[in-house]
């Protein structure tokens, strides 16, 4: 009788014991579950694609396997500790529920056995979360430049070269369809700047931005709307439709020369492609036309590459000054049976033909 009053004693001394250092706890746990939960929520959002990741094994790009290698870091993979993580909120989900955390934890502590272990979990994956998403992300980088290139498989592949050769042939528009799209050929090989002409909505806008979207295609490896193409890698530099800003107290003229300032040092540290379409729109004529020319020679001198859209003939002289260097294009307009008619074919030399009189008589407004 009397070992049995002691070990009853014992027991409930045990369990208040026992029960004062989980009520000590609660708070503690109670406080950090949602924030372990916050995690799951998130992680559970990419685990399908976590595992799918994990369980690509016949995919034999080393870029690939290079990736699918950070799941694995760890004696289980990143799927397998998420389910662990799932697991471990499982069991302290009634951790504020009296009715069962006080017989749980009486003498077995259950719950702060696995606070305990969510404590570990933290300690050895959490610094891991950021680079599954890494994985994550560029995976899905891969993904859509895969799906690009297959949805698009007349696109080349371009060949690069570390000689400044640059060169398009049968350059179009990737946006536009196919049987919409008018292709031009273009190559800054032995003239590593262009001057492109043209009447109003001839194409000029669109040839430059064709250019501008191949060439980041190219730097990213992807397959170029081209038959063929030479490219050399450098930065793509671009000072089109900029806009002034009310809130900043900024004119168009002031953002543009800001835009050209950081044109200019960016080239100053290296051979960069530029595209420029129709300069200093926000001042007079006159400053326009000289802007344009100090502008353009300065390109020549910095040894960039690219094209400068222009509504000024003018400046097409200065192919004369740098023959070797500029070279004059265009894309023309022609009037046939009273209706506005454009090919989008590039051709050399300066436009002949103009259409803004043209189109405002046509339209009623002159």
């Amino acid at each position: 009788m009397f070992e049995y009053e002691f070990f009853k004693t014992i027991f409930k001394i045990l369990a208040v014991t026992n029960l004062f250092i989980f009520f000590s706890f609660i708070g503690k746990m109670q406080k950090s579950k949602p924030g372990f939960e916050n995690t799951y929520h998130l992680l559970y959002a990419f685990k399908r694609s976590i595992t799918q990741i994990e369980k690509a094994t016949h995919l034999r790009s080393v870029q690939f396997q290079r990736l699918r290698a950070q799941l694995l870091t760890r004696s289980q993979s990143a799927s397998q500790s998420i389910s662990q993580l799932s697991r471990l909120l499982d069991d302290l989900d009634n951790v504020g529920n009296i009715l069962v955390s006080i017989p749980l934890n009486c003498f077995t502590f259950y719950h702060l056995h696995t606070y305990r272990k969510l404590l570990a979990w933290k300690r050895i994956y959490a610094e891991h979360i950021a680079s599954w998403f890494s994985v994550i992300a560029e995976v899905e980088v891969l993904n859509s430049f895969a799906n690009f290139s297959y949805n698009n498989p007349s696109f080349a592949f371009p060949s690069l070269n570390d000689k400044q050769i640059l060169s398009f042939e049968s350059l179009g528009h990737p946006l536009i369809p196919a049987k919409e799209r008018v292709s031009n050929t273009i190559s800054f090989t032995s003239h590593r700047f262009v001057i492109l002409t043209g009447s109003n909505m001839s194409g000029k806008s669109t040839f430059l931005r064709a250019l501008g979207v191949n060439m980041l295609l190219a730097m990213m490896g992807l397959p170029v709307c081209a038959k063929k193409a030479t490219v050399y890698p450098m930065k793509l530099l671009v000072s089109m439709r900029l806009s002034d800003s009310l809130n900043d107290g900024k004119s168009y003229f002031f953002a543009e020369i800001n835009r050209l300032r950081s044109i200019i040092e960016q080239l100053e540290e290296a051979p960069c492609f530029v595209l420029l379409d129709e300069l200093l729109r926000g001042t007079n004529s006159e400053d326009k036309q000289l802007g344009t020319f100090r502008i353009i020679e300065k390109m020549v001198a910095l040894k960039a590459i690219g094209v400068i859209a222009t509504h000024d003939l003018e400046v097409c002289s200065l192919s004369n000054k740098y023959p070797d260097i500029l070279q004059n294009k265009c894309f023309e307009s022609q009037i046939i049976a009273g209706e506005l008619h454009f090919d989008y074919t590039l051709k050399e030399g300066i436009c002949q033909n103009k259409n803004a009189t043209f189109l405002m008589e046509k339209m009623g407004i002159i």
